[in-house]
């Protein structure tokens, strides 16, 4: 290979890392030639050495922007993060790069930690610097957890690295961006990297959209699999200790984990017939104090309870109103009693309707802990729930609750919008699609077909369907079902429905 034919950055990377006596295997080489990209998510395998590469490009980035200001004569100090779920998250960064910074002269010991300070919960400062710089003149790597993001609205910077970007909460990822903006024309960027725990969530669906380049949100995704890394692993895919932990683990769970891919779980109810991209969206979703709000309640006596607070919308072009699901309290740790008391501190309260919310049929029955749970509600607060039986199995081509709530999630193929919107707070009901890890346990909690050895669907699951079900209350009730029967005498088919609002 002809030296000449690399691109300068190139060039100068090597220069850079040949000073440090880092020499990069090939996959290594090639995530080095994603600078154009402003954002980078690099999803690894274990072992991949994901952290040793994200510290080693971020270091050039700060190296190079710091001597292209002493060069340019300008003074303005410039901040990088190293943002973790934990503190702890950011230490291998945090070592590999004030190991780099000590190589090179520029760990400005006077105005930087002396240690990680991690491990007691504190944030730690990296001045990068000569020794007798103040502290105005040096760029400032600091860690920073998701917690403490919000405390500095609006802070500028110029480099940000999410550190095992999987652990943390998709608002991570956004408040990131709104920092580097200001700085976007002086070369900011972001690097994302994990490795997946479960293939739920923000980090793999970032993953798949990202994955050959996306040019509109100018980010690209790489898969970087554990026997990539041929320092460690050098048989490869073949090495002897990743054919154990292939042996030893499901297909999906090695993938995920070694292989550095998300494997969505199988069977899921909701699968293919919603977008997260499409059906979860804040603008739509948003509460309005000037609307009603409608309840659509699943006690889950056994499991998870839940509460959908929902407001209808007119959206032009569409022949009947879009169901906006505004917010949703879901727990499995309270009684009736306290559970309501929860929902009557949201601010959306005051504008529940008494007459047109919802609840499963069972709350109308006595249940262990006293009286029915539609009692407890109206003595309370006043509401009348209704409670419908919603049809589970197909009749006289009947369409079930499943079946209504999939064709409202769907873009209408005239309109391309769909009838139903979620604001990305109702987490529950989310998890329950697939989108997201479910907020009570912080694991993959799905609504699944139960599957016969052959992968047929044999009935609904009765786990993990609690938001969802109060959905279909919701539609079932405000929207009802179509039903096609044959005219007796002219055998011609009539579509009935029920419900008020049936225009389906």
């Amino acid at each position: 290979m002809k030296v000449l034919d690399k691109p300068v950055e190139i060039l100068n990377r090597e220069v850079f890392f040949e000073t440090l006596g880092y020499k990069p295997f090939p996959k290594e080489e090639y995530l080095h030639t994603l600078y154009e990209w402003y954002t980078i998510l690099l999803a690894g395998g274990v072992r991949f050495s994901k952290s040793y590469w994200t510290s080693m490009e971020a270091s050039y980035r700060i190296y190079t922007r710091l001597m292209e200001q002493l060069r340019n004569g300008e003074d303005t100090q410039e901040y990088y993060w190293l943002v973790g779920s934990d503190y702890k998250q950011t230490k291998p960064e945090w070592g590999y790069m004030s190991k780099i910074f000590r190589q090179l002269g520029l760990y400005n010991r006077k105005h930087s930690s002396q240690k990680f300070l991690g491990d007691s919960g504190k944030a730690s400062v990296m001045a990068i610097g000569f020794s007798d710089w103040p502290a105005e003149k040096c760029a400032l790597i600091e860690t920073k957890t998701a917690d403490n993001l919000d405390k500095i609205a609006g802070f500028p910077l110029m480099g940000y690295v999410v550190c095992e970007a999987a652990q943390c909460v998709e608002d991570v990822y956004w408040k990131g961006r709104e920092r580097l903006a200001q700085n976007r024309s002086n070369g900011s960027w972001m690097i994302l990297e994990g490795t997946f725990e479960g293939s739920l969530g923000w980090y793999p669906r970032c993953f798949e959209k990202w994955e050959y380049g996306n040019a509109k949100e100018n980010a690209v995704s790489v898969s970087c699999p554990s026997w990539e890394n041929t320092i460690i692993f050098p048989g490869g895919e073949n090495d002897p200790a990743i054919l154990e932990e292939k042996a030893m683990r499901s297909e999906e769970d090695f993938m995920e984990r070694f292989g550095g891919r998300p494997c969505p779980p199988k069977g899921g109810v909701m699968s293919g017939s919603w977008n997260y991209d499409i059906n979860v969206n804040t603008e739509m979703a948003t509460y309005d104090p000037e609307d009603d709000v409608y309840l659509a309640h699943d006690p889950g006596i056994v499991h998870a309870a839940s509460a959908l607070a929902i407001q209808l919308r007119s959206v032009p072009g569409m022949d009947q109103p879009v169901v906006c699901v505004i917010d949703e309290v879901y727990t499995n740790a309270l009684q009736c009693a306290d559970f309501i008391e929860v929902v009557m501190k949201r601010k959306w309260w005051p504008n529940v309707h008494k007459t047109k919310s919802v609840i499963d049929q069972a709350g109308g029955f006595r249940d262990f802990r006293g009286d029915p749970v539609v009692k407890q509600w109206k003595d309370k607060t006043c509401i009348q729930f209704a409670h419908n039986k919603v049809p589970v199995n197909k009749a006289r081509n009947m369409e079930t609750g499943v079946d209504l709530l999939k064709r409202f999630v769907k873009p209408h193929f005239v309109t391309g919008k769909p009838n139903i919107y979620i604001h990305p707070n109702c987490t529950g009901l989310i998890s329950e699609w697939g989108g997201c890890l479910n907020p009570i346990t912080g694991d993959q909690k799905v609504w699944k077909w139960q599957i016969d050895a052959q992968g047929n669907h044999i009935r609904l699951g009765k786990v993990n369907d609690d938001s969802s079900k109060a959905l279909i209350y919701f539609i079932w009730h405000h929207f009802g079902y179509s039903e096609k029967r044959a005219h007796k005498s002219t055998n011609k088919p009539i579509i009935r429905t029920r419900g008020s609002n049936a225009n389906i």
